[in-house]
């Protein structure tokens, strides 16, 4: 079984009470995968990277590099 390169596990945002951006959001990459990430505006493309890459502290969930 091939082995992600990234994981990202049932990741939740929200910048306050009233205005949830990601809702349990999963997802696996795996080596020699391109993946794209589509949606409107406003769907919370921008906040799932800067999670990933930690511009934003996630309210749960997990992120997983490489193992």
């Amino acid at each position: 079984m091939k082995e992600s390169i990234l994981e990202v596990k049932n990741l939740h945002f929200a910048y306050d009470e009233h205005h949830t951006v990601l809702d349990g959001i999963s997802l696996s990459v795996f080596a020699g995968e391109r993946i794209a990430i589509l949606g409107s505006n406003g769907a919370g493309k921008s906040t799932f990277l800067r999670c990933i890459n930690l511009l934003e502290q996630p309210d749960a969930g997990e992120i997983l590099i490489n193992g």
